[in-house]
């Protein structure tokens, strides 16, 4: 599979002409403003991906934060009993916060990472064209 210059979407390697945009993929057939359009969208891209990948560390902050949370509550889950010996108690409503903050946590550096990971992708992606471009 390969992406379209103009609109970025993934096509079959042997397509001439993107589906999507409806777009000729030839690079001798290139017009002037076919080129000025590719290299201004290329750029906006890139400016997109960046923000992803900006984005990606507001979820990286908060997962961390609430990671943390997680684990506080759950040292705070062991309580003392009478003989003074550590108990955990899961019915604890320390237990049941850190379960919850742990498992928001894991969700938003999953969705950071995702963020991230797409946010490079597209970066990659769309520096090549402009690279392309560049060259005719």
């Amino acid at each position: 599979m390969k992406r379209c210059i103009f609109c970025g979407n993934q096509i079959e390697e042997n397509e001439p002409i993107c589906p999507h945009c409806g777009k000729d993929m030839n690079p001798d057939s290139l017009t002037e403003s076919d080129i000025h359009f590719i290299r201004q969208h290329a750029y906006s891209e890139v400016t997109n991906g960046e923000n992803k990948k900006d984005g990606a560390l507001t979820f990286y902050v908060i997962g961390g934060i609430l990671l943390v949370i997680g684990i506080i509550f759950l040292v705070l889950s062991f309580r003392y009993n009478t003989k003074k010996i550590k108990v955990f108690t899961p019915t604890s409503t320390e237990f049941v916060v850190s379960i919850i903050s742990m498992i928001c946590s894991l969700t938003l550096l999953t969705w950071g990472t995702v963020r991230l990971v797409m946010g490079l992708q597209r970066i990659h992606f769309y520096k090549r064209v402009i690279e392309e471009v560049d060259k005719k």
